[in-house]
């Protein structure tokens, strides 16, 4: 009874979770205010403290209540340190998990493996991508780019499935360029959740095949561009498999 009494938190002090939150947003802004200690005022970090606690509607009451609770209970304070440390990484790890998809999202690239590849008659013949929950929104317009050294016929296919269960496509079978474009304007009213394509050499007397500067751009909604190109776009509002011409060759496959 008497550890019980003693374990029981009083209604002014945190739970366990709520106080390793706080100590570890306010340790990382403690971290923060050391490293540019030479532009942040004492005032400035009272403010950020304060804003802190605020952002988890935390009382002054109640975080000296907290730090007050916890220094006579020397034991689960050390296991709330424990608890904020593990706290502290895993909010950095999120942090540069947030700042590399910003990056990639400033950079409008959704192609992340390299943007040179060789199609032969040994094992690679057909380029395909699949990428699974794309970092896109509604209505962004999707360009795959890529160069070729020679200038044989092929089959390109740029293609998104939405959340819905249809797919939407475009494909271009022109040989007379060595630069290949496909641009697909997507839907607004459904939310894409893969992208995918391929790109198949019609002969194979061809090989090998030099490909480079591949990319796979996005660009935000355009409401004269989103009229102009969602008209004339192959519309299918049921579940399809699309297939190549030939057979997919999986060792070639980008998977995402």
């Amino acid at each position: 009874m008497i550890l019980n009494n003693c374990s029981k938190l009083p209604k002014e002090v945190l739970n366990e979770n709520q106080t390793v939150e706080l100590l570890s947003d306010l340790q990382i802004a403690a971290s923060y205010s050391d490293q540019h200690s030479s532009s942040i005022r004492d005032s400035a970090r009272i403010r950020l403290a304060w804003g802190i606690l605020k952002q988890h509607n935390v009382s002054q009451v109640e975080f000296d209540s907290t730090l007050a609770w916890y220094g006579r209970n020397v034991d689960e304070y050390e296991k709330v340190l424990e608890k904020v440390k593990v706290s502290i990484e895993n909010k950095k790890k999120q942090i540069i998990v947030d700042q590399e998809k910003e990056n990639k999202r400033s950079n409008n690239d959704l192609w992340i493996t390299s943007p040179n590849i060789v199609l032969s008659s040994i094992g690679n013949e057909i380029l395909t991508f699949n990428i699974n929950n794309p970092e896109i929104e509604k209505g962004d317009n999707i360009t795959w780019s890529l160069r070729m050294q020679q200038t044989p016929q092929y089959y390109l296919l740029l293609g998104v499935e939405y959340n819905d269960g249809h797919i939407r496509y475009i494909t271009n079978t022109n040989s007379s360029r060595s630069k290949l474009e496909l641009s697909l304007q997507t839907d607004t009213a459904s939310v894409p959740i893969r992208l995918f394509g391929q790109i198949v050499i019609s002969d194979n007397s061809v090989f090998p095949i030099y490909i480079d500067s591949i990319s796979l751009q996005y660009s935000p909604f355009d409401s004269l561009e989103y009229r102009r190109k969602f008209n004339i776009q192959n519309t299918l509002n049921h579940k399809l498999n699309v297939k190549p011409k030939t057979p997919v060759d999986t060792t070639s496959n980008i998977i995402r």
